[in-house]
């Protein structure tokens, strides 16, 4: 439930690059991450999308209680661990670390195409830069990997950027914070090989982030969308799959 949903999809493999695209004045010294001991509690929505009306459907989902653990060491940075509790049942586990401008999160590298699960860990992708109103998120090369359909093999190319949205008031328990609003947009192109034959699948998801000052993720939200698999969907048996998407609300907190 915490891990994006868009990455349902979507494959990942060495991290290849991140950096600014453009950049405005100077950056703040403002904080994005909390200290250990600090605690947050979550209202989650799943968003279900039909692939035939396209009509978006909400359903509520369990509450979460969500704690900042101590700094650790995690695919070679220190970074702060957020661990996800659903009825005192621990279920998942979020990474985060500052970097001057920078904010960076632990993105899941797991998809589904057509039912065939794959998990290939995480990867670090800047979520916002202070400094900059667009950025590069993640680049990333995926190497050929074997498909239990008709001898194909899948790679991709992805391609995440950052923009910033602006700045927007949200309330939480009566109290209201200035956030910094601002998406990623995920952007993939999958191959299907065969031999000689390539069969392309685009793939454009977003998700966004509202980060409040000393506070750091307060809301996010990942749309529902729809994307179409073309002859590699056919050949599947599914060309059009629906991705189900969240919304994240924080409705109460407490910051050491």
């Amino acid at each position: 439930m915490k891990r994006i949903a868009a990455l349902a999809i979507l494959a990942g493999a060495v991290l290849t690059s991140c950096g600014d695209d453009a950049t405005t004045p100077e950056p703040t010294n403002e904080t994005y991450v909390a200290a250990s001991g600090s605690y947050m509690l979550h209202q989650n929505t799943e968003l279900a999308i039909d692939t035939a009306t396209k009509a978006v459907s909400e359903t509520p989902a369990p509450s979460d209680s969500t704690v900042a653990g101590a700094v650790v060491t995690y695919n070679g940075k220190s970074a702060t661990p957020f661990y996800a509790f659903v009825g005192g049942v621990a279920f998942d586990t979020t990474y985060y670390y500052q970097d001057g401008a920078a904010l960076y999160t632990s993105i899941p590298l797991s998809y589904d195409i057509g039912g065939i699960p794959l998990d290939l860990g995480s990867k670090w992708a800047k979520i916002m830069d202070q400094g900059a109103t667009t950025w590069t998120a993640l680049t990333d090369s995926i190497a050929p990997i074997d498909l239990p359909i008709g001898g194909y093999k899948l790679s991709a190319k992805l391609n995440f950027t950052g923009q910033s949205l602006g700045s927007e008031n949200v309330t939480i328990n009566g109290v209201t914070l200035a956030t910094k609003k601002v998406q990623v947009d995920l952007n993939a192109r999958l191959y299907a090989m065969a031999g000689p034959t390539a069969l392309p699948v685009d793939v454009n998801l977003k998700v966004m982030y509202w980060l409040a000052d000393k506070v750091g993720l307060v809301k996010r939200e990942q749309p529902a969308a729809i994307v179409n698999l073309g002859l590699l969907g056919q050949l599947m048996g599914s060309p059009i799959q629906a991705v189900p998407g969240i919304r994240q609300v924080t409705t109460k907190y407490e910051i050491k």
